[in-house]
């Protein structure tokens, strides 16, 4: 009975061995190419910085800054996601969400298009005035001229801090969205009445509010922002430009909307780069780079845990001393990601069963850690990795 115990213990744990160094060689085979076309991603964005080359577009048209306190900023901004009411109260609804008026992507454009031919219907026009001119909307243009507004909120934890294991829609999307949207109206407005000041004021905002949502420490923000410089600053621009309204180059907003596509991140690949975490210095510049959005690059932080999965012996045991202090040191160097070193020992805990700490050494979890379950929850994660 004992042989036989004995022996089924040695099959176990050569299983394990094998199952471990079979994990590692197709890790590396199946990454090989995401991480090749990351390093040549970070080359390319620090060469060419497509990002600045975009920016021409809207630079002229963004907003004097306002001298706003923190305080008073990080408390605008609560107030338009309904986190928190104003002096006077709750911020009252838009009475009609600016999607179903304004529409969303591409579909903004024809409106620019028939208020410039005349041809937007009377109450068309009083709706899009009146979404432009709402309290709500209001408030979105004085924080667009607040550049620390979301990273004063994203250092409080609420809602622009990075969920980076969530799959969740951000609770802040709809009325960030609403309110671009609304904003955009006004745009409309100045453009029936040829006031191309003003339209290209209001771009200009939308424009500054991207801007931010691309300093937030989640890559969904960013994405938001993104998207909302292609649909709400680009599209319309390249409009006014047709008019060669207040100077609005078509040339140049052509160009910038080629440049916007090249400057949004190759978003895979980086884990390729912690494989050794004794030479950790190009991942560590990658999280660091500042012309970077912030959120990318939390998601590459956290995806350095899983460099693990090219050696064996971390898919046996879990990560090393040696890769959590490498981690924990790449966090260290991210100075505009609040909560960075948090965010990296929270990402452990998926590479340790749920450990809630990067240093957990109690005996329950090092022999749950290191026995079967362990290894086949890292091989699964290995999987889910590439």
């Amino acid at each position: 009975m004992l042989a036989t115990l004995l022996a089924a213990v040695v099959i176990l744990i050569v299983g394990e061995a094998v199952v471990a160094s079979v994990t590692s060689v197709l890790w590396l085979q199946r990454l090989g190419p995401n991480t090749a076309k990351f390093v040549s991603d970070q080359t390319r964005l620090a060469t060419d910085d497509p990002m600045a080359g975009a920016a021409l577009a809207w630079a002229r048209f963004l907003p004097a800054p306002d001298s706003a306190s923190d305080s008073t900023a990080a408390g605008w901004m609560r107030e338009l996601l309904g986190l928190a009411p104003g002096r006077g109260g709750a911020l009252p609804a838009y009475p009609i969400r600016p999607a179903d008026v304004v529409g969303t992507g591409g579909s903004v454009l024809p409106l620019f298009v028939a208020a410039e031919a005349g041809t937007l219907p009377a109450g068309l026009r009083d709706t899009l005035a009146m979404l432009a001119d709402h309290p709500r909307t209001a408030l979105f243009r004085r924080i667009a001229r607040v550049s620390s507004a979301v990273r004063l909120l994203a250092a409080t934890g609420e809602p622009f801090s990075a969920t980076p294991m969530s799959g969740a829609r951000p609770a802040h999307t709809t009325p960030l969205e609403d309110a671009v949207l609304a904003n955009t109206a006004g745009a409309v407005v100045a453009v029936a009445n040829h006031d191309w000041r003003a339209a290209t004021a209001r771009i200009g905002e939308t424009a500054a509010f991207a801007l931010q949502l691309l300093r937030a420490p989640d890559v969904r923000t960013n994405q938001i922002g993104f998207r909302i410089l292609r649909y709400q600053v680009l599209g319309p621009l390249a409009q006014l430009a047709r008019r060669r309204a207040s100077g609005v180059d078509s040339a140049t907003v052509a160009d910038a909307a080629r440049l916007l596509d090249q400057a949004v991140p190759f978003a895979n690949g980086a884990a390729g780069l912690m494989v050794n975490p004794a030479d950790a210095l190009q991942f560590t510049a990658a999280v660091q780079n500042p012309d970077v959005p912030a959120g990318y690059r939390v998601i590459w932080l956290l995806d350095g845990w899983a460099g693990l999965c090219a050696n064996p012996w971390e898919v046996l045991t879990g990560p090393s001393g040696a890769r959590k202090q490498a981690m924990l040191a790449a966090a260290d160097v991210m100075s505009d990601v609040p909560h960075a070193r948090s965010l990296a020992a929270f990402g452990a805990g998926y590479w340790e069963l749920g450990a809630p700490e990067v240093g957990h050494t109690s005996l329950a979890h090092t022999l749950l850690e290191r026995g079967p379950w362990g290894v086949l929850w890292r091989v699964r994660q290995c999987a889910n990795a590439i």
